[in-house]
Order: structure tokens, then sequence, then C-alpha cells
């Protein structure tokens, strides 16, 4: 039994904490090498899931809860299954959002496919399925194929953990390295980063420890319209 997550609960909760438990469980696998993974569990694990819980009413949401089924169903690596299981038998219970310059100001130039094809959820946070806190934020997020996400930094620091079998990333830059399913991707605060889904698309959980309530900033690169053009070409192959 993970500390400080109610077990008793039924229905949606129910659901939601099966999810949540199979994060934490995954996140125990990185717990010796990585302070993060061991600040955000010891973060969990202090909330009371039996406090603040959301309304048990939930929205149809058919067209996002199509995107996010494409991308469970090639989420395929058996280091996540047992996430990704829970988060198929609680797709419906969790509220998907597109970020409208949700997280950005007005007007950042976020490029046009990652505004067409982007979708976040929060577990935990001020807009928590499960757990509503303003000190925390764990959900997943999403991303359709072929998407660069532009180099952007943030005061939160940011950890991900990569439940897609493929993705590039580069920080401050340097060089575009590949991440698998399972992988753990730390951003501290400010630090510049970059994300590439290919032929499939991006699903991973991601958890902002503090300063929730940050603004992220797109930061410019010349070669942010080339990567578009050539996913652009990809995907039309």
């Amino acid at each position: 039994m993970i500390k400080g997550i109610n077990q008793k609960g039924k229905g949606k909760q129910k659901r939601l904490q099966k999810l949540l438990n199979s994060i934490c469980l995954q996140f125990e696998n990185f717990r010796t090498e990585s302070s993060s993974a061991d600040l955000l569990l010891n973060k969990i694990y202090t909330l009371d899931s039996c406090q603040n819980i959301p309304s048990e009413s939930s929205k149809n949401q058919p067209i996002h809860e199509k995107m996010v089924r494409n991308a469970i169903v090639q989420a395929k690596d058996q280091k996540v299954a047992e996430i990704i299981k829970n988060l198929e038998a609680c797709i419906t219970d969790l509220t998907w959002r597109e970020d409208k310059f949700e997280f950005y100001p007005q007007g950042s130039n976020l490029g046009a496919r990652y505004c067409e094809s982007n979708l976040h959820t929060q577990i935990i946070g001020p807009k928590g399925s499960l757990i509503q806190t303003k000190d925390l934020m764990v959900g997943l997020f999403a991303l359709g194929s072929w998407t660069l996400y532009r180099d952007h930094h943030h005061e939160a620091p940011e950890l991900y953990l990569n439940l897609s079998e493929k993705s590039a990333w580069r920080f401050n830059f340097g060089e575009w390295q590949n991440h698998c399913a399972g992988s753990l991707i730390w951003n501290p605060g400010m630090q510049t980063h970059a994300t590439i889904c290919y032929e499939k698309p991006f699903l991973a959980i991601f958890a902002w420890l503090e300063s929730i309530n940050s603004v992220c900033e797109v930061v410019a690169s010349d070669d942010h319209l080339l990567i578009e053009e050539q996913l652009y070409t990809l995907s039309m192959a």
C-alpha cells in the first residue's frame, strides 16, 4: 500500500488512485539514482486523497479521448504496461485540455502543429481530477505525431516519465537524443528544452515540483521552421 493514498475509494476515485499508484511504483525504480524522483514521491506521499476530492461528474470528450486512445494503443513497452492499462481504464475520468495559452503568454509562437495536437490533464494539481492542491502538479501530456514542441523554459522544475516508444529531446540547444519508454527526463528550472515526436504520438507523465503557477517562455531558434518542414514532409511520405 502506498502511504498517503486512500485505497478505499469507489468508482472514479478508485480508478484514478490505481493510475496514480502505478505511476508512483514506476518512479520508485528511480529513487536511488534520481533525487528529483525521490523528491516527487515524497511530495505525493504527504498528500491526502481523502481531502479535496473533485466532483464525480465528468464531461464527454470524444475528440480528446480518440487522440489519447490512439497514443495508448501505440505505447506498447512492457516497462510502462501497468500505467497504460490503468490509464486506459480511466480516460473519461480525467479532464483533458488543450493548451490555449494556459501555460504561455498570449500570442507565443508555439508552432501550428503543436497548437493543433497538444493535450494535458492533471491528476494532482489546482485542477486535479484526483487531488486538488496548489503546491504540486502531476498529470499526463500528449502530442500528435510529427510534432516539434519548440524550445522553451519555465521556472518550475519538471520531471517527465516517457510512455511512448521513442521521442527526441535536446537541452540548451545541444544535440538531439532519442529517449525510449520508461526513461526519465529531468528539467531543472529555466533549462531550455525541446521535444520531437515522430510517426507515433507522444505520451508522458509530467510533474511540476514547485512554482506551478510560473509561465513558460518559447526560446526562438533558427531551426524551428526547418524541423517542422522536415516533419511535415515525413508525415506526407
